[in-house]
């Protein structure tokens, strides 16, 4: 097992968004695969972050507000455009990658790109629009953070 010390400061501002972004997408594709009613994805995930909010989120300390409390004060955050969020992401690996194998995540990428990402791009916005009380991004987020046990590793292939 070979540790190697590597700048993450590019990367870490795009990678946990990108995930973030494929979360909300997978738990939108998920809940319309099982056809459930918009009214009854609401009641779950309303009973899901009532639950929530009551322990899970509050484990450091239990405070006088709760987690969301000033949510609805923020602004929403736009969602980026896929190609500006791809061209991102390849700015930050080429650092990391030997030219073969940037010249491979390239051609992935843009595969990608021009086709599920697409499909995902516009379950997104159909997600965010449904939740039009926060932003897309907080509720993964939170999860993210609270599930987090590790940070990044790096191993010799």
């Amino acid at each position: 097992e070979i540790h190697t010390k590597i700048d993450y400061s590019a990367i870490f501002g795009v990678i946990p968004f990108i995930y973030i972004q494929f979360c909300v997408a997978a738990k939108y594709l998920t809940m319309m695969a099982l056809n459930l009613p918009r009214p009854l994805i609401s009641n779950l995930n309303l009973c899901r972050r009532t639950l929530s909010d009551q322990s899970r989120y509050q484990f450091l300390q239990h405070s006088k507000l709760p987690t969301y409390y000033f949510q609805k004060s923020l602004p929403r955050l736009p969602i980026p455009k896929i190609k500006l969020t791809a061209s991102r992401f390849l700015s930050a690996v080429q650092p990391i990658l030997d030219q073969k194998e940037y010249d491979r995540t390239v051609r992935i990428l843009s595969d990608f790109v021009t086709g599920d990402g697409i499909k995902l791009q516009a379950l997104l916005q159909n997600y965010d629009n449904l939740n039009s009380h926060t932003s897309y991004i907080s509720e993964p987020c939170s999860d993210n953070n609270d599930n987090k046990k590790m940070g990044i590793q790096m191993v010799d292939r």
